[in-house]
């Protein structure tokens, strides 16, 4: 494939997970050695940020965007609105989306991927209207990101401990929920400690490395992935936390997984509080999920063709 010779609108969110240690004066540095086109570039705080996206998601020049999983999905529902192409630049923790769409995480790497690049469309979960790119989650998982907001200032030697031990007493037996799931229209009743619904299965075979024990093998398929964890005991949860950090969960026997094209949840309370792509938003419940397949343009490299 030839060279592409066009200019990005380039949004970068300032105060994600590695923009804001990586710092602006360093982005521009490699953004200047990639020779990628550039007709704007903005470095913005979260709340000026969303104003921005709104903006440049009307216009049709290609539009890169780096963040988080969180700020890429924000940018997915505005793209997505507009029936608008992006490509993502991986600024957070996880960079989930970017290791699925194999753009580098690598600064150096990451602006010089998109000098040659394909349109790919993939997958939307949807969950009561609202779409998703990675999970939503109900359980464990939102509470953690809620704890993890408000720790975030403090440094990792005291928050991640913390965390570890929240995640293994929101576990416990006890504290499991009853939940009616409605698989594509089959009744299942269980009790569960955390609830994961995916965009598309994770894949069986976690052999990518670091930060990529969640990578999944197709972004197209138009299936949601469903895993319920209730671990049975202290030891049960210390090999699931183990191999979530390590590679090869799906296979735990503390883990169930199901498929679907649709998933309803009810379960007994008016609101839950679940986890969107990493952000924690209350919700009516039921909650409904859906899938649109290969609703959402993305840029990727070209070298790419995994997810097509």
């Amino acid at each position: 494939m030839a060279k592409a010779e066009k200019s990005y609108n380039i949004l970068i969110n300032a105060q994600s997970g590695t923009a804001s240690v990586t710092g602006q004066k360093a982005i521009e540095k490699a953004l200047s050695k990639s020779a990628l086109g550039v007709k704007n570039f903005h470095y913005l705080k979260t709340e000026d940020f969303a104003k921005k996206l709104s903006s440049l998601a009307k216009t049709n020049t290609p539009l890169l965007i780096g963040g988080g999983d969180g700020t890429i999905s924000h940018a997915g529902r505005m793209c997505l609105e507009n029936d608008k192409a992006f490509g993502i630049l991986p600024f957070g923790t996880m960079n989930m989306m970017a290791h699925d769409l194999n753009v580098p995480v690598e600064l150096d790497n990451m602006f010089k991927a998109y000098t040659d690049t394909r349109t790919a469309h993939i997958d939307v979960g949807i969950v009561n209207d609202y779409p998703f790119l990675c999970c939503a989650s109900l359980g464990v998982m939102p509470e953690a990101s809620r704890m993890r907001e408000e720790t975030r200032n403090l440094p990792a030697v005291f928050s991640m401990p913390q965390l570890g031990v929240f995640v293994l007493n929101e576990l416990d037996k006890t504290k499991r929920r009853r939940v009616t799931m409605s698989i594509d229209g089959k009744e299942r009743r269980i009790k569960t400690g955390t609830l994961v619904i995916s965009n598309n299965q994770y894949a069986l075979s976690q052999t990518h490395g670091e930060h990529n024990n969640f990578r999944k093998e197709s972004l197209s398929d138009g299936l949601l992935g469903i895993y319920s964890a209730s671990p049975p005991s202290f030891w049960a949860k210390i090999r699931l936390l183990a191999k979530l950090q390590l590679g090869a969960w799906r296979n735990d026997p503390a883990l169930k997984e199901y498929i679907a094209k649709t998933v309803a949840l009810k379960t007994g309370n008016n609101k839950e509080l679940i986890s969107i792509d990493g952000e924690p938003i209350e919700m009516h419940t039921p909650l409904n999920f859906s899938i649109k397949q290969k609703a959402l343009k993305v840029i990727v490299p070209s070298g790419d063709e995994g997810h097509d």
